[in-house]
């Protein structure tokens, strides 16, 4: 393959993946206050609550396999056998795992309240077995996963808006989302025929790959402890579940906002892997600067923005009784910038330059600090200590990865990390005095908390530009170059 055709697999892959981070962010914009409305907090909160049992079992399901068997498929992507004998392989161990955990999963629920919701929650680890996204990302035929994920997302979209119409339907529409990934994996499972040859069976080893997937199965489990436990210890403490209700609803606005934050991550992923392959320390150290002097442009405004337009964004988008969510997002706010930065240290940096154990050390400090946390705060504060917690966790996982990339591998300094955020923080600090004066003329509405929005917005980027702002004005000598080529 030449420079032109990689470029361009590259281009191709990036707006793919652009489209489908942008299909992630707008779906749930337009069903969640459709679904706060007829569902409900409590409706929310038991799918949120039966949704973190089940996902224990989709991570022993899936065993570290997803990013090991991409990895292991890209090493061979031209030699057909034997990319077809891995992928058999994987896809083997993937069926013996879930059909352990079903059956285990299926004696945990016998005696469970809510059995009927929890055996819906099951097609879960079915998806794990039909999912094959890993093959196809191994390959870079992402436009083949963009398609077959976008038709299942909009077939899904249509669907709640189709057959979910009040609190009666609960069960509809937690089916709804757990049977359309499975749809999605079908249709991407139809078309790998033709990808892959025949293999005698006798040839096969499933087990063989057991090994290296574990290396990937332990950061993961350490993550889903502070990503899902939380959730499961707030079920466990509560009579109802409103507070689960609550807490998924505020988590899911605060994770809309982290995927603009974490979005350069995917791009400059390969061009540190490139640079690091190709021995560019000075390369990968300008990629890295551009990358924190990101994080601080758009994480800062986010967060600050994110705890003052609340008030008004929670009442008219989820209606009324979620209150709480107002306080949620808050206390959760500063989540975008600490997974911001872990995103850049950990995901961009730390793996493609072959240190993905620092990754996984912190990722599990964090998981000891969130499991400790949540003991102490649930009980007592329930949603508030959960997403408490949450940030505690998310700031010691980003202040270890900090001490180790400055103070043991001496790679960056503070200067590096900080260069130019005295600019970022006095335009955000210009931004929150201004908004906090119109706020007395603004009420709680859709019109109001656009143009809430799209002041603070102005105020910020004019401030940036008048104190010339590098990132700011490279962006806007771009696009001038744009328009003029066209």
């Amino acid at each position: 393959m030449n420079k032109s055709e990689t470029k361009k697999n590259i281009s191709k892959n990036y707006i793919y993946n652009l489209f489908y981070q942008l299909l992630l962010i707008v779906i749930p914009l337009i069903t969640t206050p459709y679904i706060s409305r007829v569902i409900g907090a409590e409706g929310i909160g038991v799918y949120s609550y039966t949704l973190s049992i089940v996902s224990y079992f989709t991570i022993f399901a899936a065993f570290g396999t997803t990013v090991y068997a991409q990895r292991e498929i890209a090493y061979c992507q031209d030699d057909k056998e034997k990319r077809s004998k891995i992928f058999l392989e994987v896809f083997f161990l993937r069926f013996i795992l879930s059909v352990i955990a079903l059956i285990v999963y299926f004696c945990v629920i016998l005696h469970s309240q809510d059995i009927h919701v929890f055996l819906i929650q099951s097609l879960y680890i079915i998806g794990i077995i039909t999912d094959v996204s890993w093959y196809f990302q191994g390959m870079e035929e992402f436009g083949k996963i963009f398609l077959a994920n976008s038709a299942a997302k909009i077939l899904n979209l249509i669907c709640i808006f189709l057959f979910v119409n009040d609190t009666d339907d609960l069960k509809k529409y937690i089916l709804l989302l757990a049977l359309f990934p499975v749809v999605g994996n079908i249709m991407l499972l139809y078309t790998i025929k033709d990808s892959i040859t025949k293999v005698p069976l006798k040839e096969l080893n499933p087990f063989v790959h057991i090994g290296g997937a574990f290396q990937l199965f332990i950061p993961a489990v350490a993550t889903q402890i502070y990503t899902v436990f939380d959730k499961t210890m707030i079920g466990l403490y509560t009579d109802t579940s409103i507070q689960n209700g609550f807490y998924e609803q505020a988590m899911g606005i605060i994770r809309l906002c982290m995927t603009i934050v974490t979005s350069l991550v995917t791009v400059m992923v390969p061009k540190i892997s490139y640079a690091f392959a190709k021995g560019d320390i000075e390369g990968i150290k300008r990629y890295m600067n551009k990358s924190f002097r990101f994080t601080w442009a758009m994480g800062l405004p986010i967060t600050v923005g994110l705890a003052m337009v609340a008030e008004l964004f929670v009442p008219w988008y989820m209606g009324d009784g979620f209150d709480e969510v107002i306080i949620l997002i808050r206390l959760g706010c500063i989540l975008v910038l600490f997974v911001g930065f872990s995103n850049v240290i950990g995901v961009q940096y730390l793996g493609p330059v072959k240190k993905q154990i620092i990754t996984t050390t912190t990722v599990i400090i964090g998981s000891c600090i969130n499991l400790c946390m949540n003991l102490v705060l649930i009980p007592g504060y329930f949603a508030i200590g959960a997403v408490i917690a949450s940030v505690i966790a998310e700031g010691s996982i980003t202040m270890c990865q900090l001490v180790y990339l400055i103070y043991m591998r001496k790679d960056f300094k503070w200067k590096d990390i900080l260069g130019g955020v005295w600019k970022y923080a006095i335009s955000v600090i210009i931004m929150a005095i201004l908004l906090m004066a119109f706020r007395q003329l603004m009420s709680p509405t859709i019109l109001f908390t656009f143009l809430y929005v799209g002041l603070g917005g102005l105020i910020y980027l004019s401030t940036l530009y008048i104190l010339k702002d590098s990132l700011l004005l490279d962006m806007l000598h771009r696009m001038t170059n744009i328009r003029k080529h066209k």
